[in-house]
């Protein structure tokens, strides 16, 4: 007898300044319906706010199982694509490389060792290192986010972890 999916109960949302309203709306139905809800947004919406500031701590809640599913709301459409700091998962080394050239430090690479392109000894030595190697895409959930991130970038998702996450009433 084929095991029947669990529904989704817990569900993270999170929003930059101008999604913060939908976020908001959004949260109350989830309730309403009896899910329960984590929000992951600002509660204070500022103009100056930067949409990975919210979001990675709803992937990292997703990640760990702290909540089944995650809705992330931009307002404009672009924060989800403009970010200060981008990392990039790819066992192809030359779609890392690619992407280095174009994003410099603003992007860390990661390449897991698994999948036939991994362990090829001749793209192995045609291209440069990636930033960080893993053995499997899932050694991911053990990174800390802080070894992905610039210092100065780690330190300010820290500051805004502490003091967005949490459900609001």
């Amino acid at each position: 007898m084929p095991a029947v999916p669990r529904t989704p109960k817990r569900i993270g949302v999170a929003a930059d300044h101008e999604g913060n309203d939908l976020e908001e709306h959004l949260a109350r139905m989830l309730r309403e319906a009896g899910y329960e809800v984590s929000d992951f947004g600002g509660g204070q919406p500022k103009v100056d706010d930067d949409y990975p500031v919210f979001v990675v701590p709803l992937v990292r809640a997703m990640a760990c199982g702290e909540v089944d599913r995650g809705v992330a709301i931009c307002g404009s459409g672009v924060g989800a694509c403009v970010a200060r700091h981008y990392v990039l998962v790819d066992d192809k080394l030359r779609i890392l490389t690619a992407a280095k050239k174009v994003w410099g430090s603003r992007l860390t690479t990661v390449f897991p060792r698994q999948g036939h392109y991994a362990n090829d000894p001749k793209t192995l030595a045609t291209y440069p290192p990636a930033d960080i190697a893993i053995e499997r895409i899932g050694d991911l959930l053990r990174y800390d986010m802080h070894s992905l991130l610039p210092a100065g970038l780690a330190g300010s998702i820290d500051a805004a972890s502490e003091s967005t996450v949490g459900e609001k009433s």
